[in-house]
């Protein structure tokens, strides 16, 4: 009796457009930093926005441009948000220093392909030290990356929707 009523089941139309349609659909791509466990900020993503009008700090009367940078821990979706006075690739060297007193080098950026961050990290040398070996100085390390693809929202999207979060905060609070 088993056997035949399987095979009815699966000589059935209505059966067959189902599973069908149970193998075409997919959940959306997660990228591999979503699932890593690790300390805040191990991996992460990193992402400039603006420009805001804001006034200067030395006349009072003027404005002046800043931008925001964005670091994104995909994997415990926390943010830390800084301003940038320019949009050059010194001032983002800036804010990667004040990050990393802040929170330590991570392992890996994930960044998009502006200029600015590209020419940082390829660029951007870091003088480390080995507390816990043997005091020994590893100088002129660079930052490990990885540029993402523009339409890789499984790779870059989470710092998207965060800056996408942080503008409509900020309109709300600064306007």
């Amino acid at each position: 009796g088993r056997g035949l009523a399987d095979e009815m089941v699966a000589s059935g139309v209505f059966c067959k457009r189902f599973k069908k349609r149970l193998v075409q659909v997919e959940f959306g791509k997660l990228h591999q930093s979503r699932l890593t466990i690790a300390p805040p900020f191990y991996l992460c993503q990193v992402d400039l926005f603006g420009p805001f009008t804001a006034f200067c700090e030395h006349n009072h009367r003027s404005t002046v441009k800043v931008w925001g940078v964005v670091f994104k821990d995909p994997a415990s979706l926390a943010i830390w948000v800084a301003a940038m006075p320019a949009y050059t690739t010194e001032a983002f060297v800036m804010v990667y220093n004040r990050f990393a007193a802040r929170f330590s080098h991570p392992a890996k950026l994930y960044i998009d392909g502006g200029s600015q961050l590209v020419k940082a990290c390829k660029e951007m040398k870091i003088s480390t030290q080995d507390i816990v070996g043997q005091l020994g100085g590893d100088y002129g390390v660079a930052v490990e990356f990885e540029v993402c693809s523009v339409g890789g929202h499984n790779e870059h999207g989470i710092v998207e929707r965060s800056i996408q979060e942080v503008k409509k905060l900020f309109h709300t609070v600064y306007d």
